[in-house]
């Protein structure tokens, strides 16, 4: 006997595709305007009487950006509202120096060991010159900051991430979750989950599901302070 299976089908209109486009260009500007002021999603969020889960589903294009909340943001970082729907490609960065790696911005430290990451591989607020045994040409820097990771990582080092290389574990890696939290974390993998553990016995590990990781990247060199 034959069994027929249905599968319900979403129809996608033109619509929906502009939707989401204008939803991923104003949250990727949104999120342009908050770190080119240096404010996290908590200080936006006071300033512009909303929350910061609201402004980060914003920031994501998970949400749109309706009209009274994009006049409280303009007033909160003083711009025009036309900065909302500039096109992305407005943005583009350039090529990072030849022999040199990036070093990405960490907007937020603390006790969850946690920070944001406003700048794509490649690219980033400063650069160090490349170690000579790092040859992932999509290797990144870390600046450190809080001390999750002290004594192993102190606050103020850089470290060298790559996503070239394998990770088993034990590794030492920065991790991307898919709620968009960036960290530097110890890695270890058991019974299908996945645990990011910190140096810092005050700071409890996160523990998640394969799917609940965007990346991990092996950290493969540190530079120290000083």
């Amino acid at each position: 006997m034959l069994i027929a299976h249905t599968r319900k089908i979403t129809k996608v209109t033109r619509m929906d595709v502009t939707q989401d486009k204008m939803r991923k260009i104003t949250g990727s500007n949104l999120a342009r305007l908050r770190k080119g002021k240096k404010l996290t999603l908590e200080q936006l969020a006071e300033q512009a009487n909303t929350n910061a889960t609201y402004l980060s589903a914003i920031e994501s294009g998970k949400k749109g950006l309706g009209p009274g909340l994009l006049i409280r943001l303009c007033n909160a970082l003083k711009v025009d509202a036309s900065e909302f729907t500039r096109p992305l490609d407005d943005f583009k960065p350039a090529p990072p120096p030849s022999g040199k790696i990036a070093v990405i911005s960490m907007g937020k430290g603390g006790p969850e060991g946690y920070y944001e990451a406003p700048y794509p591989v490649g690219h980033g607020f400063d650069y160090i010159d490349r170690p000579y045994d790092v040859s992932d040409e999509n290797a990144y820097a870390v600046k450190v900051v809080g001390d999750s990771m002290s004594p192993r990582y102190e606050e103020g080092e850089i470290v060298v991430a790559s996503p070239q290389k394998e990770v088993h574990t034990g590794d030492y890696v920065v991790a991307k979750l898919s709620t968009g939290e960036v960290m530097i974390k110890k890695i270890k993998f058991r019974e299908g989950l996945v645990i990011l553990s910190s140096v810092n016995p005050s700071v409890e590990a996160w523990i998640c599901k394969p799917r609940e990781i965007v990346f991990y990247h092996k950290v493969v060199w540190k530079k120290e302070k000083g």
